[in-house]
């Protein structure tokens, strides 16, 4: 009995370093779409700001764009054309649609 626990909790020290250093290090994706009224927005210039790194793209013709980052933030900020969306975001599986007509945006006073 007294092998299993030690081999129970060794195993269990072992899953949760394994975990910590597989989540630290997992490349972070953001889908994202942007639309106007709805209505895709294509060559539209985007920018994710995480606390650790700065990613940009340009939507395709259906308005989509997809970044990656190594850093492993999980909130980030928004930058479409040069215009900072007034929303912090969660990194997420769902791609996230962001329409035009209905953000705010912010006047940013430097930093990310």
């Amino acid at each position: 009995m007294r092998r299993l626990l030690l081999a129970s909790g060794l195993l269990i020290l072992i899953l949760s370093s394994v975990a910590m250093t597989a989540s630290a290090s997992d490349p972070v994706r953001v889908d994202l779409q942007v639309v106007d009224r709805g209505q895709p927005v294509p060559t539209a210039n985007v920018v994710i700001y995480m606390s650790c790194d700065r990613v940009e793209g340009v939507t395709d013709d259906h308005g989509n764009v997809t970044l990656q980052s190594d850093c492993g933030g999980r909130v980030f900020w928004v930058e479409i054309n040069s215009k900072r969306v007034g929303q912090l975001y969660q990194v997420d599986t769902v791609p996230l649609t962001i329409d035009l007509a209905s953000v705010t945006y912010i006047e940013w006073q430097g930093g990310r």
